[in-house]
Parts: structure tokens; sequence; C-alpha cells
């Protein structure tokens, strides 16, 4: 909604941007939250078991939610 911010009052422009953000914050809680299961597995490469343990699974989880 496209107004003169120079011709509106103060208060109008404090009232329209109240609203506008209960607008977001009613969309945005109506959303549902994807949620995302991970089973993580062992594999035997050349006799070594490689895992993801700690530190890279960290790394991993943040990599996968970008």
């Amino acid at each position: 909604e496209a107004k003169d911010l120079k011709k509106m009052s103060l208060e109008t422009l404090i009232s329209n941007l109240r609203s506008h953000g209960m607008v977001l914050n009613a969309d945005a809680s109506q959303k549902k939250p994807k949620s995302v299961s991970l089973q993580s597995t062992k594999s035997s490469v050349n006799g070594q078991e490689e895992d993801l343990e700690g530190e890279d699974f960290a790394l991993f989880t943040r990599k996968f939610q970008q």
C-alpha cells in the first residue's frame, strides 16, 4: 500500500507499521516448522571405520540446514 510519507502523520505511520508487524507475525506462526531426522551409519573403507562424530557432525548439520 503506497502512501505519501510526507503527508502522513506520525501516529498513522506507527499504526500502519504495528499492524504490518502483527500480520507478519501471524503468518510466521501459521507456518509449520520443517523437521528433519538424520540417521548415521558406520562404513568400513580399507578395514577402517569412519563415523561422523562431534565437530564433524555439527558442521554437517549446519551445512545441511543452509
